[in-house]
C-alpha cells in the first residue's frame, strides 16, 4: 500500500511540474512573439482650400457731376433747340 501511495504522489508531482513547465513555455513564447503593431487611424482627406470670390475689374470713381441731379432749369435749356 506504501508504493501505491508514493506512486500516486509521484505522478502528482510530475503533473505539477509538467503543468509548471508547461506554464513557463508558454510564458516565454508568449513574450517571444512578436505582437503586430497596431494599425494607426486613417488620416482624414485635406479639406480643400476655398475657392476666391472672383474679382471685379477696378472701376474709376464717378465724378461728381454725373452723380448729381439736374435741375429743371438745366433739363427745360437742354430740350430747347438754339
Amino acid at each position: 500500500m506504501v508504493i501505491a501511495v508514493a506512486n500516486a504522489d509521484d505522478s502528482g508531482r510530475q503533473l505539477r511540474q509538467q503543468s509548471l513547465i508547461g506554464g513557463a513555455i508558454g510564458t516565454v513564447l508568449n513574450i517571444l512573439t512578436p505582437t503586430p503593431a497596431p494599425t494607426p487611424a486613417p488620416t482624414p482627406a485635406p479639406t480643400p482650400a476655398p475657392t476666391p470670390a472672383p474679382t471685379l475689374a477696378p472701376t474709376s470713381a464717378p465724378s461728381p457731376a454725373s452723380t448729381e441731379q439736374p435741375n429743371e432749369a438745366d433739363l427745360l435749356l437742354r430740350r430747347r433747340p438754339e
